[in-house]
């Protein structure tokens, strides 16, 4: 029947989406994780020798940055109801911006404690900051590689979080390309997402 070719024809255009956002957010946290090449700029030794480090590259002005994961909290309550994240971007000894995440379990896991405590249903981006030297300079899209590897590590169906200024609005209308969108909600005011579903 033609109807029923349509759906297949459609759920198979959304498995092949997913699919290629997957292989996006997977190469995407493989270069992440390239350190920076011969020839470039090292990072301080201190920064070398510190097992937080999660990232290092060299920015659009030519400096050589790091990711830091600082610190999580996985059991804020006694419950383990949400996890926290927290991330920093350095420039040598010098913080330079700063991230934090709030992973949430779902309803089922909150009230009942049903389903694998490792996996979260969404992940809240609390705060994404970069000082004004280092802005416009690509160190935002590192960091959000970073949440968006703790969505898929612990199989988070979405991101999100609130806009609260003109600047991040147009930020995250720029980041539209990479599958992030913006929602108005009458009384709650703008959000961004993006859908982690595969």
């Amino acid at each position: 029947m033609p109807g029923h070719e349509i759906s297949e024809a459609v759920e198979q255009s959304k498995h092949q989406a997913a699919e290629q956002q997957r292989q996006r957010i997977e190469q995407r946290a493989a270069n992440a994780q390239d350190v920076v090449k011969a020839g470039d700029r090292q990072a301080t030794p201190t920064d070398q020798a510190d097992p937080r480090i999660v990232e290092r590259f060299t920015d659009k002005m030519g400096r050589v940055m790091s990711v830091r994961r600082t610190t999580d909290y996985d059991v804020l309550d006694g419950g383990g109801r949400n996890g926290i994240r927290f991330y920093e971007l350095r420039h040598g000894d010098r913080q330079a911006g700063r991230l934090s995440l709030e992973m949430e379990r779902s309803d089922e896991h909150k009230y009942f404690r049903a389903g694998d405590p490792n996996v979260y249903d969404r992940v809240r981006i609390v705060n994404i900051e970069i000082d004004p030297p280092y802005q416009r300079a690509g160190s935002s899209e590192h960091l959000l590689v970073h949440v968006e590897n703790e969505a898929m590590k612990h199989h988070a169906r979405e991101i999100h979080g609130n806009v609260t200024t003109l600047e991040a609005e147009s930020y995250w209308r720029h980041m539209s390309k990479d599958g992030w969108q913006l929602q108005r909600t009458p009384g709650e005011g703008l959000s961004v997402h993006k859908s982690m579903s595969s």
